[in-house]
């Protein structure tokens, strides 16, 4: 509906509806209902969840397919547990690790019903994709899978794991269903196939651990209802619900607090007002900060196009200097982050071409101040005009 705050939204809706869906499996396999909330909210709770979980990516849909999907596996309807595991590798490629866990699961399993559970998740995969494998095939190999295996990293993939220094309860929920090959094959199998994407693809972000979240809670459940048989069940029951209390506490007090002064413009109208000075036609500049002006100040990002990032330069996907040629002849103002080197403010050239801006005379009419933005100490925002 044109409403990035509901787009954003919908994002949300899946994350707990995904919640609600984990409840109600452990639930109704477990039949406590401590073993539903354990589950669902040791999910929930987490600093992986809690990061994610507010912005729309696609990430909480394709696991939502994923555990649809899942549960109609064990409920042996594989025709169609096949076609929803094909919609969440079709709606997240990161998705493919715990897809194959299925499929092997299913040749060991059920070997009769390999053929109808490939078959169901191929021909929705021919389905959807019919139109650009007829008309745009090579595109699509090169978006989806060259793309993300040989482009650069913006983060360390060492980085990203320190992450979860602030996850370790889920972290020892993941590791633990390594040891439960008998107790369910798909969730073992899941285990060892998720952090093959970790090896495989160049560059990824912390976002897409999110499926080992859900691997962790699934585990969990494995591991609680077979303790349900224990003496001492109701003390495990007592030891984990206050363990999952201050987690809880915890892992909302860290979001608050990284939060805070992440991704933040300060004094967000003045810069508002500096934009709207200049009066221009488009706007061009890194997609994670220009795209947010643009939808707030209805002025277009240049060539309407919104994935202008680092990684698309480094590539070679773009060429700097060319689109560099394009906007400063035009009505297009330049938003770019900056440093400050002895006296002056130095800009970042990882999308322009210092050489053809000197040629064209651009200028420097106003910088921001910045706060942290996603960890990088970049100290200003500058807007730079060649018309």
């Amino acid at each position: 509906f044109g409403d990035m705050h509901l787009f954003r939204l919908t994002g949300t809706i899946e994350a707990l509806a995904l919640t609600g869906i984990l409840y109600h499996y452990e639930w109704k396999k477990s039949k406590s209902m401590w073993i539903g909330l354990f589950v669902a909210l040791t999910f929930c709770s987490s600093v992986l969840f809690m990061r994610t979980a507010f912005d729309q990516s696609g990430l909480f849909t394709s696991l939502l397919f994923f555990i649809t999907g899942f549960i109609f596996w064990e409920k042996k309807r594989f025709t169609l547990s096949g076609v929803l595991i094909a919609l969440a590798v079709l709606t997240k490629a990161y998705m493919f690790p715990l897809g194959l866990a299925l499929f092997v699961s299913t040749i060991i399993l059920h070997r009769k019903e390999t053929v109808r559970f490939t078959i169901a998740g191929i021909s929705t995969g021919v389905i959807i994709l019919l139109p650009t494998i007829l008309f745009a095939f090579p595109q699509f190999i090169e978006q989806t899978m060259k793309y993300g295996l040989v482009r650069s990293s913006i983060e360390s993939k060492f980085y990203i794991l320190e992450m979860f220094k602030y996850d370790l309860l889920l972290v020892a929920w993941f590791f633990s269903a390594w040891f439960i090959p008998k107790k369910s094959l798909p969730i073992w199998l899941m285990a060892i196939f998720t952090p093959l994407f970790f090896f495989v693809y160049r560059d990824f972000y912390y976002v897409y651990f999110t499926m080992l979240g859900l691997v962790a809670v699934l585990a969990a459940g494995v591991w609680f209802r077979d303790w349900q048989k224990h003496r001492y069940w109701k003390y495990i029951q007592i030891a984990y619900a206050v363990i999952l209390i201050f987690t809880i506490f915890w892992n909302a007090w860290f979001i608050l607090t990284y939060s805070k002064d992440t991704q933040i413009l300060p004094n967000i109208d003045e810069l508002y007002s500096a934009i709207k000075k200049e009066n221009p036609d488009y706007l061009y500049g890194n997609a994670s900060i220009t795209n947010g002006l643009s939808y707030q100040l209805k002025i277009p990002p240049f060539k309407n196009f919104v994935d202008y990032t680092g990684n698309q330069f480094e590539t070679g996907r773009l060429n700097k200097t060319k689109l560099t040629e394009e906007v400063v002849n035009s009505r297009t103002l330049i938003i770019v982050t900056a440093i400050k080197q002895k006296d002056r403010v130095v800009p970042e050239t990882v999308m322009i071409d210092p050489a053809v801006m000197a040629k064209a005379k651009c200028r420097n009419v106003y910088q921001h101040p910045l706060t942290r933005y996603k960890g990088i100490d970049f100290k200003y925002l500058v807007l730079i005009k060649c018309y």
